[in-house]
């Protein structure tokens, strides 16, 4: 694992340790962050993660957004379908209707 300057006074680190890699993270002060703002979410739509630094020490980190997944009202509608004997008693349980 070796540490790479980042270009801008503070370090970031690569390399692999077995079960899981570090990835070079660039990192801007917030003079340039706001002065490249364009540039800085385009890589981070990208994918890339962008670190936000004032005099050399990191305040923030800027991930991407994940796809948007979960709960919806509705998203499965019309994707499933239920029996016509859906409510009929199972075999064996007719004295219990």
């Amino acid at each position: 694992m070796g540490a790479e300057a980042a270009g801008r006074g503070v370090a970031s680190l690569t390399g692999s340790l077995g079960w899981f890699t570090l990835v070079a993270v660039e990192t801007f002060n917030i003079h340039e962050a706001k002065a490249q703002f364009s540039r800085i979410m385009r890589q981070i739509e990208q994918g890339e993660e962008v670190l936000i630094a004032r005099g050399g020490v990191v305040i923030a980190r800027i991930i991407p957004e994940r796809a948007a997944r979960g709960f919806g009202i509705g998203r499965d509608a019309g994707k499933g379908k239920i029996g016509d004997d859906f409510d009929a008693p199972l075999p064996g349980f007719e004295p219990y209707t």
